[in-house]
Parts: structure tokens; C-alpha cells; sequence
């Protein structure tokens, strides 16, 4: 039986919303077998600490997949908003992750707010850690990482798709991962909420939470 687990944290500042998201976070968790995990800062290594708090991911991912077949990363300010479909389905047997790819006013955008890798992504994980010399490093951080790792130019003025990426992953539906920024806009049937960008996330989650009874 394939192991999963769904994963996220929320220090400092975020530890507001991530109380908000996780009532959201159990119940699909339930509905679609997953195991939960939330650590604390005593999870983490003094090496990872020295980093911005959006890099700790990777220690955590990695550790997870070592124990899990399937690991779901979900940032703080997410709500899963329709849990009727597990997003594991959709990661190809062949891909070592799945993610949103944003088309925003900045490019084509991988988006590490939520991310779904499986073992094979163990090959990989700690070259991200090397790549923090862009100029975008400073607020992309690891997504920046990613992005680079696959084949594009973080750095790019408005930033394009490689011909061929360098690593194999599921391209997933936009609707596990809405940009208010995207041109696509936010979709009434949309699965996961996203609130990277909004002007009160606090506010906006707090508001969608109490709709969705949560």
C-alpha cells in the first residue's frame, strides 16, 4: 500500500495562518488516507536554520520521503476548498513531482506552494540547497531553486519555459493551484486556495474557512 503523508509549517508570522489552514488539511487527510505531519522548529537542523524559513521544506520533504512514498507539501497559507479528488492520482508513475506552473505578468512560474514528490525526487533534493545565487533567490528562495533545477532562468526578465525540462514532472490542472495574479483568474471550481499575494491573507483565509464550515 503506498505510503502518504501530508506535510507543512508555519513559524513566526505564519503560525496564523497555518492554524487557520489545518482544520482543512485534516479533512482531506482523512478522506484520502494521508498521514499528517507538522513539525516544530526542534525538527530542524542548525545548518537549515541559518536559511529563510521557506527553505526548511527541503529538509522536511526529504526526511518525510525516506519514511513515505508520497509526500504533499502545502504552504501555511493554503485551504483545500474541495476535497473530492486526491491530487496523488494526477503525479505520473514516471514523474518524480507534480506542481502548478502560474502564468503571471513575471513569466511561467513553477509554484512550490504546493507540491506533491515521491521518492524518486531523493535523487535531486539536496542540489537545490547550491542554487541560491539569484538575484530572485531573495523571495523565491527555494522555488527559485526549483525553477533553475528544471531548466529556466529565474533571473529572466519575464520568465519562459524551457524547450525541454530537465527533470520529469507532472504538469498539474490549475485548479489545484489558483493565482489571484494569473491570467486564468480564480476558478468557482477550484480545488485548493492559494493566498500568496493577496493583500490580508489572514483576513481572506479567515473568511473562506468560515464558508467552507471549517
Amino acid at each position: 500500500m503506498i505510503k502518504k503523508t501530508l506535510t507543512s509549517f508555519g513559524f513566526g508570522e505564519h503560525s496564523k495562518l497555518l492554524e487557520v489552514a489545518v482544520p482543512s488539511f485534516y479533512n482531506y487527510a482523512v478522506a484520502h488516507s494521508y498521514d499528517c505531519f507538522f513539525p516544530t522548529e526542534n525538527f530542524f537542523s542548525e545548518k537549515t536554520k541559518k536559511y529563510p524559513y521557506s527553505w526548511w521544506k527541503l529538509e522536511l520533504i526529504k526526511n518525510l520521503l525516506l519514511t513515505y512514498d508520497i509526500v504533499l507539501w502545502l504552504d501555511s497559507d493554503v485551504l483545500i476548498c474541495n476535497n473530492s479528488e486526491d491530487i496523488s492520482k494526477y503525479l505520473q508513475p514516471k514523474d518524480h513531482m507534480g506542481l502548478v506552473i502560474h502564468e503571471v505578468p513575471v513569466g511561467h512560474i513553477p509554484n512550490c506552494g504546493i507540491w506533491i514528490l515521491n521518492k524518486e525526487s531523493l535523487q535531486w533534493i539536496d542540489e537545490l540547497w547550491n542554487y541560491d545565487q539569484f538575484v530572485r533567490s531573495d523571495g523565491w528562495w527555494e522555488q527559485a531553486a526549483m525553477m533553475y533545477k528544471l531548466g529556466l532562468n529565474p533571473d529572466e526578465n519575464v520568465v519562459s519555459l524551457p524547450e525541454k525540462f530537465n527533470l520529469p514532472f507532472t504538469k498539474l490542472d490549475y485548479l489545484w493551484n489558483p493565482h489571484v495574479h494569473d491570467h486564468r483568474g480564480l476558478p468557482s471550481n477550484l480545488k485548493f486556495l492559494h493566498f500568496t499575494m493577496f493583500g490580508d491573507r489572514l483576513s481572506a483565509m479567515k473568511n473562506i474557512s468560515n464558508q467552507l464550515g471549517y
